[in-house]
């Protein structure tokens, strides 16, 4: 009887709520794809980009993973987000939206700043063109 509380309670401890995808830290569990002029941007300012708009997530879209990042110019650059069970249905991105969208940051001096606005955007994935 004993043992099968302590199975009952591992159980239920397992069952918590898990932690959201975008942490403050900016640690996630998966890169998103790189695609724009990529070389136009160092790898530490694309993290950089990467963990500003991560931390904004974590207050706006906390279950919605980034999945892309497209580098526009050096201080610009979109980062686009949507929930798990979206994915097979959104092609229209609002920015700034509350589950499913994109964030526009621009790089001032060394820091990243998420723009205001809610533009909507058509992602073609194939070719990797942003139609607005």
């Amino acid at each position: 009887m004993r043992h099968l509380s302590v199975v009952a309670a591992a159980a239920l401890i397992s069952c918590g709520t898990p932690s959201p995808v975008n942490r403050i830290d900016g640690q996630s569990s998966s890169n998103p794809a790189i695609t724009g002029r990529s070389e136009l941007i160092s790898q530490y300012q694309l993290q950089s980009a990467l963990r500003y708009a991560r931390i904004r997530l974590a207050t706006l879209a906390p279950w919605s993973p980034i999945f892309r990042i497209i580098v526009i110019t050096s201080t610009r650059v979109e980062a686009y987000y949507w929930a798990d069970y979206d994915r097979e249905r959104v092609d229209l991105f609002y920015q700034n939206h509350a589950r499913t969208g994109y964030l526009v940051l621009e790089r001032v001096g060394d820091e990243w700043r998420v723009l205001p606005g809610r533009e909507p955007k058509v992602l073609n994935d194939e070719g990797y063109i942003v139609t607005g």
